[in-house]
């Protein structure tokens, strides 16, 4: 009998199709002449499921899209993939065969290969994946990117689990020393300790060394990354995986992928049907005429613009200064809300603010655009400042 592709292949899908609408973006901000590589350090099967069930894995779904991709812009783009397996070695190589030397395919551990990355890569443009369950340490690791001279961007999963394993292996004594000496790597810092010593529980423990995790990857003494910030992904059910983490030299580049990530992650959010998984585990729902109704997707979507207009209102009571549309989305993106925000959201929130005396527009006219001046008020009280 065949089975039904295994709901482990959903995060490999949601990488393809993020890596597939933002390659074009990426290629869009790079010079004509400029070799361009797609990167994937943890390639998974060639194929998932069998029979009439099966589909392409991630890689394959990568490499074509980038052979696709270098026709349509008359660029040169090619892709890495590494792959830990040395059982996906034969199934890639056999499926990608016909592209030639435009896909290189590498057995091994991105720790061990990232040396020949770094020379393979030479001066061309690097939009780099790397989504193993493992951690991506800083120091010695993603600085190496985040230092080189040609663009390059990194998506990084960040395990919230699995580093609050090593925060609780140091309860052995035999094991504190070298669990701390993999938390100062994965920081590139030992400021981890003084997060852990101030945090009031686990949750909000887990949530600082993440946002760590992400600020230390700018302050990468000559590393080239000038943002970055967190999306988390979650099961289909609604619990936590783990964080995506995105790391540029281009603050325009946060703003392209947020929509992009958006239709991967972000609206589920507002998908009724998702919300029902999320109740039941993925369960199946038993119903009686007793439940609920589920909400519908409007009234979850005014609970997301109500979410919003908590972020605004702290925004506005800690910052309450002028501000441009385009700084208060970017602040809102590096504030939580990357790849869960679209301007419908941003401006819907706004105007909630704005009828509470909280936000004045400034700026002339109805529309919003990127250079609209708001002014934030702690106080609604606060008099009005002329329009510019």
């Amino acid at each position: 009998m065949e089975a039904m592709p295994d709901r482990q292949q959903a995060w490999s899908e949601r990488k393809a199709q993020i890596m597939a609408a933002y390659a074009a973006q990426f290629c869009a901000t790079l010079s004509a002449g400029t070799a361009v590589w797609l990167v994937d350090g943890h390639a998974g099967p060639a194929s998932y499921g069998a029979g009439r069930w099966q589909v392409p894995g991630a890689p394959i779904q990568i490499a074509e899209h980038a052979a696709q991709l270098a026709q349509n812009l008359g660029r040169a783009i090619r892709c890495l993939l590494i792959t830990p397996d040395p059982a996906h070695v034969a199934a890639l190589q056999s499926a990608l065969a016909s592209l030639g030397e435009q896909v290189l395919i590498w057995p091994g551990e991105w720790a061990a290969l990232l040396p020949d990355t770094l020379r393979q890569l030479g001066a061309g443009a690097a939009l780099v994946v790397l989504d193993g369950a493992m951690l991506y340490p800083v120091s010695g690791s993603l600085e190496h990117l985040a230092r080189r001279l040609a663009k390059t961007e990194v998506l990084v999963r960040y395990q919230r689990q699995s580093v609050a394993a090593l925060l609780a292996a140091r309860e052995d004594e035999a094991a504190r020393r070298p669990s701390e000496a993999a938390l100062d790597a994965l920081f590139g810092a030992r400021s981890w300790r003084t997060v852990v010593a101030g945090a009031s529980d686990e949750a909000e423990r887990d949530l600082q060394l993440r946002d760590l995790y992400v600020l230390r990857l700018l302050e990468l003494r000559g590393g080239r990354f000038k943002w970055a910030a967190a999306c988390p992904i979650h099961t289909s059910w609604g619990e936590l995986e783990y964080d995506l983490v995105f790391a540029t030299p281009d603050r325009a580049a946060g703003t392209a992928l947020n929509a992009v990530l958006y239709q991967v992650e972000g609206r589920r959010a507002e998908d009724p049907d998702a919300y029902l998984r999320q109740q039941t585990a993925g369960r199946p729902r038993q119903t009686s005429l007793f439940d609920a109704a589920p909400p519908s997707a409007r009234a979850l979507r005014e609970a997301k613009i109500a979410a919003i207009v908590e972020s605004l209102s702290v925004i506005a009571t800690t910052q309450p200064r002028l501000w441009s549309y385009a700084d208060l989305f970017d602040q809102l993106l590096r504030g939580g809300w990357f790849g869960h925000l679209t301007n419908e959201h941003l401006q819907a929130g706004c105007q909630v603010l704005q009828a509470a005396g909280r936000l004045q527009r400034v700026s002339q006219g109805h529309s919003w655009d990127a250079a609209t001046l708001i002014r934030l008020r702690g106080d609604p009280a606060e008099p009005e400042i002329s329009k510019a």
